[in-house]
């Protein structure tokens, strides 16, 4: 299905007030003392059937570098949807839940924790050390950072970024130097917005 029919459809769903829409994308965010945000969106996305479409939600920290949505730390709401059967994907987006009660960095914690993450673990990992250090929990964001660097052993590892830059957020743990920390994620978070074009 074309953008602009996904972005027409996007704008007949209602839903909660905090979420703001732009084209297919609904969205809001949490953002914390630090300047941290973490994207809570819900997304109409194209299927392989020109005539139908998915509606996808996630939570994405824009603190970790990464260039596209990622639905990781989401899912599908219901099957295939088309322009027909848009009424009741209204009944059941009013039915949806996951978003409730999140509301902060804490909350956003929790989800991390019970919520299936679908893509590589070591993302579910960076979310966790990366929020850990946010929140000052320095010995748990140390704990998922040395579950990232201990890759570095494992032959044709394929996470040698993702390495680099535990290494160098465990090093601001080490010294101390949690200030450039946040500056840090702040640049990443300055290049994810830049990939998705997202101005907030």
């Amino acid at each position: 299905m074309k953008t602009l029919e996904l972005s027409k459809i996007m704008k007949k769903l209602i839903l909660p007030n905090k979420f703001v829409k732009k084209g297919r994308l609904a969205y809001y965010t949490l953002t914390h003392s630090t300047g941290a945000i973490i994207l809570i969106g819900i997304y109409l996305d194209n299927s392989i059937d020109p005539n139908t479409f998915f509606v996808c939600y996630f939570a994405q920290c824009l603190y970790e570098p990464f260039c596209t949505y990622n639905f990781s730390l989401g899912d599908r709401i219901g099957s295939h949807w088309d322009i027909n059967s848009v009424s009741q994907l209204q009944e059941r987006m009013s039915e949806f839940d996951v978003f409730n009660g999140l509301d902060s960095f804490d909350d956003f914690v929790l989800l991390l924790e019970k919520h299936p993450y679908y893509g590589n673990k070591i993302g579910r990992d960076n979310y966790f050390a990366l929020t850990y250090f946010i929140l000052k929990e320095y010995d748990k964001s140390l704990h998922y950072l040395d579950k990232i660097i201990s890759l570095k052993n494992e032959k044709n590892c394929i996470f040698s970024q993702e390495i680099e830059n535990a290494l160098i957020m465990k090093n601001y743990i080490i010294v101390n130097d949690y200030d450039k920390g946040i500056a840090q994620m702040l640049q990443w978070q300055e290049q994810t917005m830049k990939g998705l074009r997202l101005k907030l």
